[in-house]
């Protein structure tokens, strides 16, 4: 006897809650992709952030500590400086500023008016958002007086800032103008260089730290993403040893009696993060940052909203005056 199978396919009812219930899955797959995709880029730009300021901090920290180190002296009152000289005309930094020794260390505060300063002629493209920090020091390994002219030959005619220096004496000088061999013996010629340290855009249109050294005229981009950068300076004027109190560059009383910098910075991060928003307005719109003496407030826009986070730090200095 033969039996005829009974074949039957999906009722459409079926098919839509089998369709339903797919569509479901796939928008909880996509939702779960989406978060997921949020959360690594806030992590990654968080991660990048406090990167980049464990570098700007350990930069400023290794200059911060070799402040105030001329060679084999043990103070800057050993040195006898050449004689005065006209300030340079265009991008270049006063010569007595760049070779005066004293202080070791120089700030310019976020409220003043830096821009007509004759000695920062050579660091205009700074946009003064942040304040200015300026340090001396000898570089740690000696140059023979023989490569002392080299730079003069690249066609600038100015030539690097050098100390000679023994353990009672030093000498001031630059390279290609008075550089000579009447020198006491038994001293070595230390390459000088002032450091300005200062917050501008890079080409790429992020905030960064520079580092302007006025030796090679150059200002090199040390950390993107630093938005701010405030100083506070430890002073020991109470009774010469101790710190009594944490000043703004403007209101130092003497900046020979500085013991200790105090860096705060706040890093921004380098990719827009429309997720950190509320509303449809960005998180650090309605709120400020405190550096210092100085309350900053961003002016982000949705969509394009950043991440931002503060770290400070103290240095204490190894070379004081």
């Amino acid at each position: 006897m033969n039996h005829k199978r009974s074949q039957r396919g999906f009722t459409l009812i079926e098919l839509m809650i089998t369709l339903g219930l797919s569509a479901f899955m796939v928008l909880g797959v996509m939702s779960l992709f989406s978060s997921v995709s949020r959360t690594y880029n806030m992590v990654y730009n968080m991660s990048r952030a406090q990167e980049n300021a464990r570098f700007s901090l350990t930069f400023l920290s290794q200059d911060l500590h070799q402040a105030g180190y001329y060679g084999y002296l043990g103070n800057n009152t050993m040195v006898s400086s050449p004689d005065p000289m006209p300030s340079n005309n265009g991008p270049e930094c006063d010569k007595d500023w760049v070779q005066s020794l004293s202080p070791l260390l120089y700030g310019f505060d976020q409220t003043q008016y830096v821009a007509d300063d004759p000695f920062l002629d050579c660091i205009l493209e700074n946009d003064y958002r942040s304040d200015m920090l300026v340090i001396r020091h000898t570089d740690e390994d000696t140059t023979d007086f023989a490569d002392l002219i080299d730079h003069t030959e690249s066609g600038t005619g100015i030539g690097y800032d050098y100390l000679y220096s023994t353990f009672t004496t030093g000498k001031m000088f630059r390279e290609g103008e008075d550089a000579t061999e009447t020198t006491p013996a038994g001293g070595d010629y230390f390459e000088l260089s002032t450091l300005v340290w200062f917050v501008k855009d890079n080409p790429a249109g992020n905030p960064a730290l520079y580092r302007y050294d006025t030796s090679s005229r150059v200002a090199t981009e040390m950390v993107e993403g630093v938005e701010l950068f405030q100083i506070s300076l430890g002073d020991r004027s109470g009774d010469g040893t101790f710190i009594t109190d944490y000043y703004d560059p403007a209101n130092v009383p003497f900046w020979d009696d500085v013991l200790a910098v105090k860096v705060d910075i706040l890093v921004r991060s380098i990719d827009i993060d429309s997720s950190y928003a509320s509303n449809g307005i960005c998180k650090d719109a309605v709120r400020s940052y405190q550096l210092g003496n100085y309350e900053y407030a961003p002016l982000d826009s949705y969509p394009n909203c950043y991440r931002r986070r503060f770290f400070t730090t103290i240095v204490q200095m190894r070379n004081p005056t």
